[in-house]
């Protein structure tokens, strides 16, 4: 989902050295933690690309996105030059953020980094 998109590369800034330069997302307190609106224009042209594709949604009322065939093949191209390091990190945020609920991985992202609640309007 969008949001799960968020916050896993919000986590993949604040774990990685490599994605902390000027370049990456840069996020700010919002009203469900962590927000940047690039994540949703770059899930835009990754749509538009071929490289995910819309889905109907599982149990979360906006839109959720899949990887195509073409994405994954993309995919496993990017990780032949990314260090077996970044991997596993990505690997294993990602693993933790997959079965959360929305009100769990909030909770979770506002309990370890609190000054992401500055905005929020989520009640758990």
């Amino acid at each position: 989902s969008p949001v799960k998109m968020q916050k896993s590369l919000f986590l993949f800034g604040k774990g990685l050295q490599d994605a902390r330069d000027h370049t990456f997302y840069q996020f700010e307190p919002y009203h469900y933690g962590p927000f940047d609106q690039r994540v949703y224009d770059d899930l835009e042209r990754l749509e538009t690309a071929g490289l995910v594709r819309r889905v109907e949604s599982r149990g979360y009322r906006g839109r959720d996105y899949e990887l195509t065939a073409e994405g994954a093949n993309r995919a496993r191209e990017l990780t032949k030059d990314v260090s077996r390091r970044t991997i596993d990190y990505v690997n294993r945020v990602v693993k933790w953020i997959e079965p959360l609920t929305f009100s769990e991985l909030v909770a979770a992202i506002y309990d370890r980094f609190p000054e992401f609640k500055a905005r929020s309007i989520f009640r758990s």
